[in-house]
Order: structure tokens, then sequence, then C-alpha cells
């Protein structure tokens, strides 16, 4: 309960976490090292609880594959430890170590190829879908400035991942389009917050309580209804 939170709260306190002046002099922006540190901290892995959850529930982390733009995923086996996944799919480009390399494939962050997984989940046979948001429902990176920006970082050295920043608000509209129109059978209902004040690498614990709170409302709100 509330470990979610408590490492996200640590995480945004710590000053090491991002450093533009650390990517700058060759490191990484982002220290997903960092990450892991704190994790263990907060609550070791629990190796005997992910073995019983794997043996009940299909368990998938959504990653990029680096070389071809394709969305790869992994399951984790009995004994594995889930951090090694959890890396796969918090890697990005330029901004951390990259890629991670995982059964020979080169990984990165799923949220390029399949940043809401839904087709992955009818796929794997789900008749009825929730989705968790964490952005509003018309949320991409998608502005012109990310695009020349992506080009600008990525175009060279990673050009399947810079094919899919220009694409990202098609593959967003292809997504929603997904959700308000599934195929028959099929139902699909979607948490979404009405408004975020926090950022993805930076945020004032002011706005991280307020944006907390507001989800836990929402889901309170998905149970009662």
């Amino acid at each position: 309960y509330k470990r979610g939170w408590e490492l996200v709260s640590q995480l945004q306190a710590d000053s090491s976490l991002t450093s533009f002046s650390r990517f700058v002099k060759g490191g990484y922006f982002l220290e997903l090292d960092l990450i892991e540190h704190i994790w263990d901290r907060i609550t070791p892995f629990d190796q005997e609880k992910a073995d019983w959850i794997i043996q009940k529930k299909i368990v998938e982390f959504s990653c990029t594959n680096l070389n071809t733009g394709e969305a790869e995923y992994i399951r984790p086996k009995k004994n594995s430890n889930w951090k090694k996944y959890l890396r796969a799919t918090s890697t990005l480009p330029v901004v951390s170590q990259c890629p991670h390399i995982f059964d020979d494939l080169n990984l990165v962050d799923g949220a390029f190829a399949a940043p809401v997984p839904v087709q992955r989940a009818i796929e794997l046979g789900a008749k009825d879908i929730t989705i968790i948001r964490t952005n509003i429902a018309d949320s991409t990176m998608g502005s012109r400035w990310s695009k020349l920006m992506s080009n600008y970082l990525l175009k060279n050295n990673y050009p399947a991942i810079n094919q899919l920043m220009q694409e990202e608000e098609k593959i967003y509209a292809d997504i929603t389009e997904l959700i308000v129109n599934p195929p028959l059978g099929i139902n699909i209902q979607a948490i979404i917050p009405r408004e975020i004040k926090s950022t993805v690498l930076n945020s004032s614990p002011k706005y991280l309580k307020q944006d907390y709170l507001r989800g836990m409302e929402l889901g309170m709100d998905f149970l009662n209804t």
C-alpha cells in the first residue's frame, strides 16, 4: 500500500535523478540505477510473491525494439528478478543508458511503439479491459518542437525510434479509435485523469500529492460505479 507513492516521492526529492550537467559531461540525464536503489530501500523485491503471480496471471512488460521500432512483450519467468524487465521498459534513447539488451534484443521504453497496449490485451484473449491512464486522453508529445528535437537527437543513431516519434499523433489516434470502437464482444473502460500538474521527470511535492489524490479519487469512483 502506497509503495508507488513513496517511490515516486523519494525519486522526485533526489536531485541526482536527473542532471543536465552530468549529461553534458558525457553521462546520462536520467539515472536508472538510482530508481533501483530507492526501490530496494523501500520494498525489497519479493521473489516468492512474483513467482506466485506469474502462475496465476499473464504478466508482460511492454518494450520497443530499438532497431525495428516494433513492440516487444517480455514475460518474467520463475526465479527471475523483475527489475531487469522494468529497466528494459524504462530505458530512453539519449536520456538514459541505452539500449537494454535482453535475449539479444535491444530494448527501450514500450511507450514508443505501444503507449497504451490495449491491442496486445485483445490478442491475449481479454474480453473485459480496464485501462489506467497516467495522462489525459489526448495527451501526446507530438508537438512540432518534440518532432524537431527527435529529428536532431535520434534520426541518425536511432532512426526507427525517430520514425515512431514523427508518427506519434497517428499512433495515439489509432489507439483512441480502438478504445472508443472496440471489436465486437470486447468491453473497454478507461480511468483517465482530468488534469495533471506533475511532469514526467520533475514535479513539486505539492503537485505530486494533488495528482496522487486525484488519481485515487478517480479509482474509487470507478470501483463504486
